[in-house]
């Protein structure tokens, strides 16, 4: 269970070559029993998608691949959906300044 203050919803936007790694490392947290945790996977397929902006207007963290364009800069342009309490990490570096 996920204890008060930490967050429920977590996004990971990743390269499409990435996504694999991220679904079996999810598959294994739910495989442990891991409850109250909310985690989705997105990557450039998913850009406009109604999915990935319903989760994002809910979120709580999300983890960001700044060296894949999308969905990076989607996120960026689409910032005003974000809940204030909203976490962002970045992983990974890029030449791009924002």
């Amino acid at each position: 269970m996920v204890e008060a203050g930490f967050a429920r919803s977590i996004g990971l936007f990743v390269g499409d070559v990435d996504a694999s790694a991220c679904q079996k490392a999810v598959s294994l947290l739910n495989k442990e029993g891991v409850s109250g945790l909310e985690i989705r996977i997105f990557t450039e397929n998913d850009v406009d998608s109604q999915a990935m902006k319903a989760f994002v207007q809910r979120m709580d963290a999300a983890v960001v691949d700044i060296m894949q364009r999308e969905p990076g800069q989607w996120l960026l342009k689409n910032r005003g959906l974000f809940a204030p309490h909203v976490k962002l990490y970045a992983v990974r570096t890029g030449t791009n300044p924002q």
